[in-house]
């Protein structure tokens, strides 16, 4: 039982071994036309302007969504016991602004601005 300290399972003698076929059933209290639907979709612009040979603004914005509908039978079971429904529909935009500075010698920098609603 404990030569093999890798492979080592102290529950091996205390739970037998699966015989026989595979007979596992489930069921659920849902109809056929129940169950997920989730819509994501999304969309970002990058962009970069020069503004002096040392300075350089990025900008980064995104716009995205996300539906969902879901069915979740809670318990398993073919009763409705702990069936739910859950929807929620989120919009998220975000901007990101950097500003590149680069002296082509010893000193450069990253200044920058992040927002994000939701």
């Amino acid at each position: 039982m404990f030569n093999d300290p890798v492979n080592f399972n102290p529950y091996s003698r205390l739970v037998a071994p699966p015989t026989g076929e595979y007979d596992f059933k489930s069921s659920t209290s849902f109809a056929g036309n129940e169950g997920q639907d989730l819509t994501q979709q999304g969309i970002s612009v990058s962009m970069k302007w020069d503004l002096t040979p040392e300075l350089e603004l990025h900008s980064i914005t995104g716009y995205r969504t996300l539906d969902v509908d879901s069915y979740i039978d809670m318990d398993g079971s073919e009763y409705q016991l702990a069936d739910i429904f859950l929807t929620f529909d989120q919009k998220q935009l975000s901007q990101e602004l950097n500003l590149h500075y680069d002296n082509g010698s010893n000193f450069n920098g990253v200044f920058g601005l992040y927002y994000m609603d939701e």
